[in-house]
């Protein structure tokens, strides 16, 4: 029984027979982590949104607080000096 020898050019054939597989699955693993990171992305996008939307409503809470305390306060500056007695 004689035995040929492979030639470069069948090795790499082969070679690339046994790899084709695992490139298939990097391929696969490639295009999940892409759609992974675009959900990733847009979920971040959303909660930026959100966290605008929060801060606004503090922003605005703040300057009812301060509109309020000013009120507030020259009422209590009115009643001081009207009764004499510091609130």
């Amino acid at each position: 029984m004689k035995h040929t020898p492979f030639t470069l050019e069948d090795i790499a054939i082969l070679m690339d027979q046994k790899l084709q597989p695992i490139k298939d699955d990097l391929s696969l693993v490639r295009t999940d982590l892409s759609n992974v990171k675009e959900v990733i992305e847009r979920e971040f996008k959303l909660i930026r949104q959100d966290i605008q939307r929060v801060e606004g409503k503090i922003d605005l809470l703040d300057q009812q607080v301060a509109e309020s305390g000013e009120y507030y306060e020259e009422r209590f500056t009115k009643l001081e000096k009207r009764t004499g007695v510091s609130v």
